[in-house]
């Protein structure tokens, strides 16, 4: 299940891209249903269901070599270090790469991994709720100083030119330093980051329950926490523009961000419960199973994705930002994803793992002779 879940979160993080045209559609916006849809679907969420099996990813990986009497949390964190390098060479081509940023905030697994679950789950509250965005709001409420325009504005936008028009040297020369400014600043500056930290510690003690792997008998438990997050969601969405009118004028921009963070980590549990409710329920797992292997190789084809496609939309290749619109993107993003699809079924066929995670693991353990070939027997 926790592959499939994979594969699908990969899968909605694709779509996402494509309609936005890997980020070249805050160019010149076009809104539309389309838009409305995707984003509400998956805008905002499927990164965090990436946080969040990034976190159960931890637990699996210490709780194994623990098993074996190993500490591997000096190798974890090597292991983020060869993530965060790659990743810094992706964002030359792909400055919305988001491997730097679990790479980054999964070292925090690392110093929280002795923690009791507690102190772990009040800990994932803070972020969860959006403690330093709150504190940053009333700071700017009580120094009585309208707010500016959102920092990351300046930045992304001269991303957003430099994708539309430099060439593809020119590119990833800007990407190497400036271009890595916007990012970083729209990350903190949203929330965005407090949320991804505060899923992947939901991870970790996930995986401390054994949810995944025990999952029959938390079936209660997940009844109701689907009755909840349903209750919640749709009373936040019933009173935020309560909310949000009735926020100080000067930092309500900030509160509305908070407000759009709590939606998209109960909107991302709602969509992992229902998930589970298809899978187990109404016994839909052979379709979801469908993006199993892709979901065993999501490093591989989260990159290839932006070797193949960021040619198509930026300036340097196809230009498409300019006229293949967000309907046209959908459909293909239908079609690019059932070839990934296709491609990680065959790839399994013969290997043992996608190319990019077998390279992955052979750096972290620092040997050469790790198997990628199936034996033929």
């Amino acid at each position: 299940m926790v592959d499939a879940l994979r594969g699908f979160a990969l899968m909605g993080l694709f779509i996402v891209h494509m309609v936005e045209y890997f980020e070249l559609y805050w160019f010149s916006t076009e809104p539309g249903w389309v838009h409305d849809v995707v984003f509400l679907v998956f805008g905002g969420k499927a990164h965090l269901i990436f946080a969040l099996l990034f976190g159960l990813s931890f637990h699996i990986m210490m709780s194994r070599q623990a098993a074996r009497g190993v500490d591997f949390r000096g190798r974890f964190a090597w292991r983020l270090v060869l993530l965060l390098a790659l990743g810094y060479l992706h964002s030359l081509i792909y400055g919305g790469d988001i491997l730097q940023v679990l790479s980054l905030c999964g070292l925090l697994l690392v110093l929280a991994y002795p923690l009791s679950n507690r102190w772990i789950f009040v800990i994932s509250l803070v972020f969860l709720l959006q403690l330093p965005a709150l504190i940053r709001a009333l700071y700017f409420t009580n120094l009585g100083e309208p707010l500016g325009n959102p920092l990351f504005w300046a930045p992304m936008g001269e991303n957003l030119k430099m994708y539309a028009n430099a060439g593809f040297w020119e590119l990833t020369n800007y990407n190497s330093w400036s271009g890595q400014k916007g990012k970083w600043v729209f990350w903190l500056e949203t929330g965005r980051l407090w949320n991804v930290i505060g899923l992947f510690l939901w991870g970790v003690l996930l995986g401390r329950v054994q949810f995944f792997e025990k999952i029959a008998s938390y079936q209660r438990q997940c009844w109701i926490a689907l009755a909840v997050v349903i209750a919640v969601l749709t009373g936040l969405y019933m009173v935020a523009p309560w909310l949000e009118s009735t926020a100080p004028e000067i930092t309500r921009r900030l509160f509305v961000e908070v407000i759009g963070n709590y939606k998209n980590v109960l909107s991302t549990g709602l969509i992992v419960l229902l998930f589970i409710f298809l899978y187990r329920v109404l016994r839909l797992s052979p379709l979801l199973n469908l993006n199993v292997m892709a979901g065993r190789m999501s490093l591989t084809l989260y990159l290839g994705q932006s070797f193949i496609c960021v040619p198509l939309f930026y300036g340097y290749g196809l230009a498409w930002h300019q006229s293949i619109g967000q309907v046209n993107a959908l459909m293909l993003s239908g079609v690019f994803w059932a070839a990934q699809v296709l491609f990680a079924v065959l790839w399994f066929k013969v290997f043992l793992y996608g190319p990019f995670e077998w390279a992955w693991r052979s750096l972290t353990a620092l040997k050469r002779d790790i198997p990628i070939l199936k034996s033929k027997r």
